[in-house]
């Protein structure tokens, strides 16, 4: 019975832990597009709709991108440039920094392709670019949603990664005017696209 517990803990283990064989990460750059449809309630001027795209770069990183482990998590983490417009206001360009984090678990593998899907988390924080001689302005946000991702093995140490993603955030509009809590808050979705390249370390 002792024999039988030992080996079933050890068969629990090895299935939950990343693999440690060849290829057991992967680590590149990324290109992304994405897009929301956001609605924020600004003081004085009620609610406004907010809606903007970004294009991004980045450094990505992969747990088991080549691997056959039932679990993966990828995090994307750069630079983001998006342009936006808030009710009649004419174009934003803002400057910031993106991260998301996916949780992902295979649902198809063969010998070159690997599909996964799971939750992931987002975040982004962002200044206005040309806010002129009034006071900086910035946005933070966060959400979830589902992310699908489809890692193609190009060679043994070579994978090109695609994935598409729908996040619901929160988003929070504030200015060095303000104390942070005085900002305007809002929601609404978040869509995202992108395509990595990644080498492999596993040894």
């Amino acid at each position: 019975m002792k024999t039988f517990g030992t080996m079933a803990i050890a068969a629990l283990a090895a299935f939950l832990m990343p693999a440690t064989t060849a290829h057991a990460d992967g680590i590149g750059g990324y290109i992304e597009y994405s897009g929301y449809a956001d609605t924020v309630d600004f003081p004085g001027a009620g609610k406004l709709d907010q809606n903007g795209n970004s294009i991004g770069v980045g450094v990505t990183y992969s747990t088991n991108p080549q691997g056959d482990h039932l679990f993966n998590y990828r995090l994307d983490a750069g630079y983001a440039h998006t342009w936006d417009e808030v009710g009649a206001s004419g174009t934003n360009n803002w400057n910031g920094f993106s991260m998301n984090n996916a949780f992902g678990f295979r649902v198809f593998q063969d010998s070159s392709t690997r599909v996964w899907i799971g939750p992931a988390v987002g975040l982004g924080f962002d200044a206005l670019a040309d806010s002129g001689p009034g006071p900086d302005i910035y946005t933070f946000s966060i959400g979830g949603g589902p992310q699908i991702g489809v890692n193609l093995a190009t060679s043994e140490s070579l994978t090109v990664a695609f994935t598409a993603g729908y996040q619901y955030r929160y988003r929070h509009v504030w200015n060095t005017d303000l104390d942070f809590d005085d900002g305007a808050d809002g929601h609404g979705s978040h869509w995202l696209a992108n395509v990595a390249v990644m080498f492999n370390t596993g040894s």
